[in-house]
């Protein structure tokens, strides 16, 4: 303190002084504002149907080689990769999300996504429903918890308290599935994504139209259409919540 308080009046009356820069902020207060900000969790596995062929749906697995169906994207950081390759075998993928916020953040905001079919597109690809399954297109929000442990990211398949999972069994049908990202109410936090063909030659670079970073903020959307069909390799998918563009 009287440290602090030399510098400023040496400052005052002698100018600029090497030695009395500002003091730097402690550790531990970042630490604890990083860990109340939100953190994005995506959930993407196979559809469960039954025969379904898993290579369509490329899940990042852990160091025993276990697949991992939830990932977590603290603040600022992208997703794990999700690799779409859905095409003519057997079943597809499903996917689902959820926002944990300790700091309650965005308790004056709302996240969602429409899911539907490309405009003249074949519907089945982008739903299903049956006894055991309920993929609906429509509006899906984006649950929003302040306890992590209403995830239920001990249990893989387990999708209590996250948004109604979709389905993605793009194929050589009519067209393919169309997503758009929504945030509502009062919030400076957006929700980004980053989609990219895994091959850009002819007709790979077709699996993802829109191949670009796409923001969703209060008063914008953001809007894509993956129809990967029998194309060569996949889409990649990427997300992540960040601060808002001011445009």
């Amino acid at each position: 303190m009287y440290r602090s308080l030399l510098c400023l009046a040496l400052l005052t009356s002698a100018g600029a002084l090497t030695g009395c820069a500002p003091p730097e902020e402690d550790d531990g207060v970042r630490t604890a504002e990083a860990a109340a900000l939100p953190t994005l969790y995506t959930f993407f596995a196979t559809d469960n149907m039954g025969g379904t062929d898993a290579s369509q749906c490329l899940e990042a697995t852990d160091s025993g080689g276990n697949q991992v169906t939830k990932h977590a994207a603290p603040y600022g950081t992208f997703s794990d990769h999700i690799v779409i390759a859905t095409n003519s075998r057997p079943g597809g993928c499903q996917q689902a999300f959820a926002i944990y916020d300790p700091g309650h953040r965005l308790d004056q905001a709302s996240f969602g996504f429409v899911w539907g079919v490309q405009d003249g597109g074949d519907s089945g690809q982008c739903q299903y429903k049956d006894q055991q399954h309920d993929f609906e297109m429509g509006y899906h929000a984006i649950p929003i918890v302040h306890d992590l442990a209403d995830l239920h990211l001990d249990n893989r398949l387990d999708l209590t308290n996250w948004s109604q999972p979709v389905r993605l069994d793009m194929d050589n049908r009519p067209g393919g599935c169309r997503a758009q990202f929504v945030v509502t109410g009062n919030s400076n936090v957006a929700l980004e994504t980053q989609l990219s063909p895994l091959n850009f030659t002819y007709p790979g670079f077709l699996a993802c139209t829109r191949q670009t970073q796409m923001v969703a903020k209060v008063g914008r959307n953001s809007d894509f259409l993956i129809d990967t069909d029998d194309r060569s390799a996949g889409c990649q998918e990427l997300f992540r919540l960040v601060d808002a563009p001011a445009n």
